[in-house]
């Protein structure tokens, strides 16, 4: 998952799982998981009010030339939290409902069959993923899932009139931008540039390449908003904040800065870099302390006051925006790790107001997992726990919050906790990718906590594998990348603890899988080199 889908997810927190000393899962019953893992996820996880192809990517397709309306693919997970927030808010309304009508849309769940296998030919690398298409396929755009909700009826404007693809946009932007339309600008300030790894492969050039159309688009909104996605970007590529700009530009930065923080509307239209990076936006142009910083602090801590004073803004956000606090605090303190005693008791009451307000299931799956992730950045770990333990209670997918309880029970020592969690959260894991994910996430658990138990990570990676040999068209996207990392996590453990024969053993094992591959292609060469020896 690349960093901008975990700022829309805003900061999730599975850390890896792993199993305990109790036996882990019998054959039979992961076996009896796979089969209805396989499954097509449940309807009512599906976003209500907009008319829905179920899976349906190339009937879509072959409707969309004869009918001459391009394709919105959305793609999901049931268990992730910015999905689930969509679902809640944007998708629910009338406005956005009614644009989607100018197209072919199309919900295809991770989980559900030959999903990755599209995710893998559209190159979607994180959840969630809203993709525009021409009928023959080709990509148009990719829309921003964090933008403020109320860009979105004129995006979907913009994008069902739009026959270019973005590349081609950003290209032409650069040679002639006066032949660009209002659209074209829209859709270039509006693109998932945090959602296309290829163009995420090279930051500092797409930096550079935002910097320059910023210079050259006339409206100011998007003026700022293509300087603030370059500065973000430059702050992605820097090892530390403070040498992201150079001194010689940190003047304009923080122009830019007060620009923004000056006009409510500003703020909004960039609200998820404010509040993901707000402080290290600051910290890269000026210095803790200095009489820069406390003013800049104070018009981006009074910025941040306002969204949560205001109640158009989603739960969520006004929630996150407690971040921006946390954030400029821990700059302050230095190397005191304690955060104000007033912060914190801030903090807890937004928190539990939160909670008590979010009612809606799906809300509520994004709102926890930030919340949760607030509490542990501020040092409030039991905090968390109690917070994560309830909603396990209440979840539809409770094993996304046990993976959270799992990797904080780690953080405090407590292994015999880290592990049951773990295993637990493995074990109530639904759909071939999230399974794999998840045993993947497990494995590394295990690995890091008992080691020397080789007969369970042998077991436990061999049940994976099982899973996957039974689904069609398994080894593609994000199941493939969590293969990957097995690969790097277990290579390491057989090094150190000289279990070649386990690799060899697995190796052979995943040969049925690789065998239903199309030969020569890249999921089967990437396949037959599992834990090759």
């Amino acid at each position: 998952m690349n960093r901008r889908v975990l700022a829309v997810l805003l900061i999730g927190g599975w850390l890896a799982a792993c199993s305990e000393s109790r036996a882990p899962v019998a054959p039979a019953a992961v076996a009896a998981q796979a089969k209805t893992a396989v499954a097509a996820p449940a309807e009512h996880a599906k976003p209500d009010g907009i008319a829905w192809r179920d899976g349906q990517v190339t009937e879509a397709l072959a409707e969309a030339a004869e009918t001459g309306k391009p394709v919105l693919l959305y793609w999901e997970a049931v268990w992730c939290p910015p999905c689930n927030q969509l679902k809640a808010t944007l998708f629910k309304q009338p406005e956005f409902i009614a644009r989607t009508r100018a197209f072919l849309p199309v919900y295809l769940d991770g989980d559900s069959s030959g999903a990755q296998k599209w995710a893998e030919h559209f190159a979607i690398v994180g959840y969630p993923t809203m993709i525009v298409l021409r009928a023959d396929g080709t990509e148009l755009t990719r829309l921003d899932g964090g933008l403020d909700p109320g860009q979105y009826p004129k995006l979907l404007d913009a994008a069902s009139r739009q026959t270019q693809p973005i590349g081609a946009l950003l290209d032409q932007a650069t040679a002639e931008p006066q032949a660009l339309s209002a659209d074209d600008w829209t859709l270039l300030a509006s693109y998932g540039w945090y959602l296309d790894d290829v163009r995420l492969a090279n930051m500092k050039a797409l930096a550079a390449k935002l910097d320059q159309l910023a210079s050259l688009a006339l409206q100011p909104d998007l003026k700022q908003r293509f300087s603030v996605l370059a500065w973000a970007f430059r702050l992605d590529n820097a090892k530390k904040p403070e040498q992201a700009i150079p001194v010689a530009e940190q003047a304009a930065c923080r122009k830019l800065l007060q620009q923004i923080l000056a006009e409510p509307a500003s703020v909004r239209a960039n609200l998820l870099e404010l509040e993901y990076r707000g402080a290290d936006l600051l910290r890269s142009v000026a210095k803790p302390g200095s009489t820069e910083w406390r003013q800049r602090a104070t018009s981006l801590q009074r910025a941040m006051d306002a969204v949560q004073a205001d109640p158009d803004i989603a739960v969520l956000n006004r929630l996150y925006s407690r971040k921006v606090a946390i954030d400029l605090a821990r700059y302050e303190a230095g190397k005191r790790k304690k955060l104000p005693a007033a912060l914190t008791a801030s903090l807890l009451a937004q928190v539990k107001a939160a909670d008590a307000e979010t009612r809606s299931p799906h809300e509520r799956m994004a709102v926890i997992n930030t919340a949760a992730d607030l509490l542990q950045s501020a040092g409030l770990g039991a905090e968390a726990e109690a917070l994560l333990k309830a909603e396990v209670e209440r979840s539809d997918v409770p094993y996304y919050f046990m993976g959270w309880l799992a990797g904080l029970a780690q953080e405090r020592g407590d292994k015999t906790a880290a592990k049951d969690w773990a295993r637990q959260a493995w074990e109530r894991s639904e759909g071939p990718a999230t399974r794999v994910q998840w045993g993947t996430d497990y494995i590394t658990m295990l690995i890091a906590l008992v080691p020397a138990d080789a007969a369970t990570i042998e077991q436990i990676v061999a049940s994976i594998i099982d899973e996957a040999v039974a689904v069609p068209d398994a080894y593609y996207g994000r199941t493939r990348r969590s293969f990957a990392r097995l690969d790097k996590t277990l290579r390491a453990w057989a090094t150190a603890h000289k279990q070649d024969a386990v690799l060899q053993r697995l190796h052979a094992r995943v040969q049925p899988l690789c065998a239903a591959l199309p030969a020569n292609a890249e999921p089967a060469t990437a396949c037959g080199q599992f834990l090759s020896i």
